[in-house]
């Protein structure tokens, strides 16, 4: 695999967080990008969890490799449409929870 994964977060050989961020597209379109760079996890009986972003614009995900290959993913969630939403916390609290795991291992 070849690439640049944008921002990467370990914690005792655990990839908490892969962050991949695309400025000028629509956001989904980089989830086949951040899943090809969650299968490259060096433990694949853990799970790996992902963000893909444009700044305005998140999706998270969670890969488990065994016993087979499988991902889920959130909704998208946007900052600005449409216009009133509660999408920006409920991001953060997303965030808070990675946070959460991050420093509990």
């Amino acid at each position: 695999m070849q690439g640049r994964i944008d921002t990467l977060i370990i914690q005792d050989q655990f990839w908490v967080l892969v962050v991949e961020a695309k400025r000028t597209i629509m956001v989904s379109l980089a989830v086949p990008q951040a899943l090809a760079y969650m299968m490259c996890n060096p433990n694949p009986m853990r799970s790996v969890y992902g963000m893909v972003s444009n700044g305005d614009e998140f999706i998270f995900l969670k890969l488990s490799a065994m016993p087979k290959p499988e991902y889920g993913s959130s909704r998208l969630y946007s900052l600005f449409f449409p216009l009133g939403n509660r999408d920006l916390q409920e991001v953060f609290r997303v965030l808070r929870q990675v946070k959460g795991a991050i420093t509990t291992k």
